[in-house]
């Protein structure tokens, strides 16, 4: 992990991510959006683990910041901010905090958008 960490992580994710999704959408019938965002925030939760773990070890592998963040970006903000609080981790970096309240803001409204129905004429 150490030589290329944000790729190596956002691989690690996609494995986890998109099978779970797959398995979500065909086999049992979940919209895609719906499947996605289970699949993605199941997956953050051990990102945040294995970045807490990690950080109060010496030489430890990291997850880097810009990987949390992407993670977030693409769904996994309520996992990301429950992590935070369960995990009491990156909890004094009001930076985070507000990054992902942001991406929240946005991705619930975004949500909404794509899933309502289009108004009738």
């Amino acid at each position: 992990m150490k030589r290329y960490p944000y790729r190596n992580t956002m691989i690690v994710v996609a494995l986890i991510a998109a099978p779970l999704c797959l398995l979500l959408r065909f086999q049992l019938g979940w919209h895609w959006i719906a499947a996605w965002l289970v699949a993605i925030n199941i997956t953050a939760l051990p990102v945040w683990l294995w970045d807490k773990r990690a950080a109060g070890r010496e030489g430890a592998s990291r997850v880097p910041e810009a990987a949390l963040h992407t993670v977030a970006l693409i769904g996994g903000t309520p996992a990301s901010l429950a992590a935070m609080s369960l995990f009491r981790h990156k909890t004094l970096h009001a930076r985070f905090k507000l990054i992902y309240i942001v991406f929240l803001v946005i991705q619930v409204a975004v949500f909404i958008w794509v899933t309502s129905d289009p108004p009738s004429s």
